[in-house]
């Protein structure tokens, strides 16, 4: 499969109905989801270290505590549903 992510879990569905007019003309109704159970993932996740012990630069100094390590800083698309109507002739 091209484009995918393995990283990535996201699970799609694709519902559709056909309404016949004649045999050659019909609408489809089609209901896509796209991440339909609303699986978070987190990206860009702050993992650096900035101390790595010594004189001045101890775990316990309070200069070396960074409020972004280990907090994402963004997420992938949440849950997204359209719904679609098409007349084929």
């Amino acid at each position: 499969m091209i484009g995918t992510n393995r990283n990535l879990t996201a699970r799609q569905a694709l519902l559709f109905k056909r309404f016949h007019l004649t045999e050659q003309r019909y609408f489809e109704f089609r209901v896509e989801g796209f991440n339909v159970f609303n699986h978070t993932q987190f990206n860009g996740v702050n993992s650096g270290i900035s101390c790595y012990g010594g004189a001045n630069n101890s775990a316990g100094d309070t200069s070396c505590l960074d409020t972004s390590f280990l907090h994402p800083s963004g997420a992938h698309n949440p849950r997204i549903l359209q719904l679609g109507l098409k007349f084929m002739f």
